[in-house]
């Protein structure tokens, strides 16, 4: 989605509900806010949208005590 989403939408944060955008604002918490009101504690991704599509996330991982081979 990020292409169309790119084309109106670069640095506010928009709501997506089954592959659908449901909402979108410059505020997070008013966007959260009324997504919640709307939706309950159905699962809405909220991301902001960035000119670079792809975004590195990190995991950390708990050590399993052995030492690598």
């Amino acid at each position: 989605m990020h292409p169309q989403l790119a084309l109106d939408h670069v640095g506010e944060w928009v709501a997506i509900h089954r592959q659908e955008l449901v909402d979108h604002a410059h505020d997070r918490v008013a966007l959260y806010r009324r997504v919640r009101s709307r939706y309950g504690r159905t699962s809405v991704l909220i991301r902001q949208v960035m000119d670079d599509p792809i975004e590195e996330v990190w995991l950390r991982t708990p050590s399993t005590g052995r030492g690598s081979r």
